[in-house]
């Protein structure tokens, strides 16, 4: 078995691909990789993207049916590979594009930072549902397949969305130099901080610096509303 991993380049480099990124990620600071898998992402899938356009453009507006693949579901599967390719790009660019305007949190969680997802995943979707092509005919998808994918998605999104964090709690994550490492943070917007056993900070207390809050306000009325009692001292 080893042997032949030995000799299989395609598998050692693989592995060997798959050691630098978790040691570059271990040893860099920062967003060094993320940014270089961003930019990885958009080269590579924006080649795979000029490949393939020009026959999905075939396929979609002219209507063509084999694609020039040979295989009368064909067109399918390619339109999904070009859909794949784009939204690979998109998720690199807008990858990138965060870390350079740095990493704002207000472009998190919005139609822009999931577009690249769901154009790949309609493309993956139309791939794994694209018909067959076998000796005795075209072999279209499963209904049930098909259901079970609508179903899936429908409940995952619900209860994803459920364990959505509200708008008080803290999102923001910056990096402390010194005794602290990487911790939640309050937006600019909103500096009353609220910690974990109900107790809220404003901007003057001392204490801002010795916890990661849970939950952040624009005012010391809105927690109190939320059940948040201030600080015993401000320092």
């Amino acid at each position: 078995m080893l042997a032949k991993l030995k000799d299989n380049q395609l598998v050692f480099w693989t592995l060997v691909a798959n050691a630098i990124y978790w040691l570059a990620g271990a040893v860099t600071p920062n967003s060094y990789v993320s940014s270089a898998a961003s930019l990885m992402l958009l080269i590579s899938s924006s080649g795979m993207l000029f490949r393939y356009l020009p026959h999905a453009v075939d396929v979609v507006v002219n209507g063509r049916r084999d694609a020039g693949e040979g295989g009368q579901g064909s067109h399918l599967a390619l339109y999904g590979a070009t859909l794949i390719a784009a939204g690979s790009s998109y998720v690199g660019l807008f990858g990138f594009l965060w870390i350079i305007a740095d990493q704002p949190e207000s472009w998190l969680g919005t139609p822009a930072s999931g577009y690249g997802r769901a154009v790949a995943a309609a493309g993956f979707a139309m791939m794994a549902l694209s018909p067959d092509t076998t000796p005795s005919g075209v072999k279209l998808p499963s209904l049930l397949l098909i259901v079970a994918l609508i179903i899936a998605v429908a409940i995952g999104s619900f209860f994803a969305g459920r364990k959505a964090a509200p708008q008080e709690q803290a999102v923001y994550w910056r990096s402390i130099r010194g005794a602290f490492a990487d911790r939640p943070v309050c937006p600019p917007d909103r500096e009353i901080w609220g910690s974990e056993n109900k107790v809220y900070h404003p901007p003057e207390s001392g204490y801002r610096q010795q916890f990661a809050p849970s939950h952040c306000f624009e005012t010391e009325g809105e927690a109190v509303k939320k059940g948040f009692r201030p600080a015993q001292s401000k320092m």
